[in-house]
């Protein structure tokens, strides 16, 4: 449900929502180039503890993925970000452990300011929480 939040927050509002958290990291820095979705973006590395970036939200957000991060508690997420030099996110990747599972996320901006479309990957590859 709070993932269900998370994307409808950054449906109605903007996608810096989900980019408050790279706020928290201390050890951001621009690693190179890439061609994202025909779009010449600089790509940016980091990362930061869960609990840091809790407290890098803005209450509104932090209510929506607060609870996510509290779970994941003291753990680092590392993550690479590709801005486009009108400075808006054109791709992200975050990778984090949960219950000792490696997770990876990406998510890719192919439109800004149009309708959103989410393509699930298909239940083979989908497990819910705590499973």
């Amino acid at each position: 449900a709070s993932f269900a939040q998370l994307i409808q927050s950054m449906q109605s509002n903007n996608f810096t929502n989900q980019t408050q958290l790279f706020t928290a990291a201390r050890n951001a820095r621009q690693v190179g180039t890439a061609t994202i979705g025909g779009i010449a973006t600089t790509e940016y590395a980091g990362s930061f503890r869960a609990s840091d970036g809790l407290n890098s939200l803005s209450p509104s957000v932090r209510k929506i993925i607060g609870p996510q991060l509290q779970k994941l508690g003291d753990s680092v997420i590392t993550f690479h970000e590709w801005i486009d030099g009108q400075n808006q996110v054109r791709q992200v990747t975050e990778d984090e452990t949960i219950q000792g599972h490696s997770v990876t996320t990406t998510m890719n901006v192919t439109g800004i300011n149009r309708p959103v479309t989410i393509t699930l990957p298909p239940a083979s590859q989908i497990t819910a929480p705590g499973q």
